[in-house]
């Protein structure tokens, strides 16, 4: 009998010492050359989370699994109503990153203020409809199985057309492609991979057509006098 307690005693205490000596215990980070943690490769950022609360769900923080396919059947809908209205039957949507790798319930990517929603613009500052807000009314659309653009949509964009055109001057910045990394960076319908690019003093974020520089080295932000379009980063 003592034999027998022995032996088990002997192989639980060798168990214990391979698990200490196993892989993952003496798996460390791969490291660059400075000693940072190595982010390099390509990545992918997609999510059906959208960047502000759709604004029908109230204060609703998690969707339950159900309103999430239900919400996923919508943004189909909308998709193919967008196949009608656009030109893009040739290519049809197959460009669009509509992947889903990881089941997010959360309604919105902003996470303060509370309601989820970007703070109200300044009287007199236009800003161009975002995807999501298109897509939303898209989406309400294609429940009735209309074809048709919806009124609430034609007049978003109509604040952004007429007027003469005749000079750059009267272009919006986006239409004279003066914007380059979108800031924050948020998924779209497309392009949602980065290539993240480590030297000693930044790191760089490329995707397929924008990059953003991040300077590492401590250096001084610019004046206030020195404006960006999309700001300065560091870290």
């Amino acid at each position: 009998m003592k034999r027998m307690l022995c032996l088990l005693l002997f192989l639980a205490m060798t168990g214990v010492a391979a698990s200490a000596q196993s892989p993952a215990a003496k798996y460390r980070a791969p490291r660059t050359e400075g000693g940072r943690p190595d982010l390099q490769g390509v990545w992918n950022f997609n999510t059906a989370v959208p960047m502000q609360r759709p604004a029908s769900v109230g204060d609703k923080k998690v969707y339950t699994k159900e309103e999430l396919e239900a919400r996923r059947a919508s943004l189909q809908g909308a998709l193919g109503l967008i196949s009608k209205l656009a030109p893009v039957e040739a290519i049809g949507l197959d460009w669009m990153d509509g992947t889903q790798r990881v089941e997010d319930l959360r309604t919105s990517l902003i996470t303060y203020p509370a309601n989820g929603r970007l703070p109200a613009k300044l009287d007199g500052v236009k800003q161009m409809p975002q995807i999501d807000d298109v897509i939303g009314l898209l989406a309400d659309a294609s429940k009735g199985g209309t074809l048709t653009i919806p009124p609430s949509l034609g007049a978003l964009f109509a604040a952004f057309q007429g007027g003469k055109k005749d000079s750059y001057t009267d272009f919006m910045p986006s239409e004279r492609c003066l914007f380059d990394a979108f800031v924050p960076m948020v998924p779209q319908l497309d392009d949602n991979y980065v290539q993240i690019v480590q030297g000693p003093d930044s790191v760089v974020l490329i995707s397929d057509f924008w990059r953003r520089v991040i300077s590492l080295d401590g250096k001084p932000f610019p004046a206030e006098t020195q404006r960006t379009w999309t700001g300065v980063s560091r870290a």
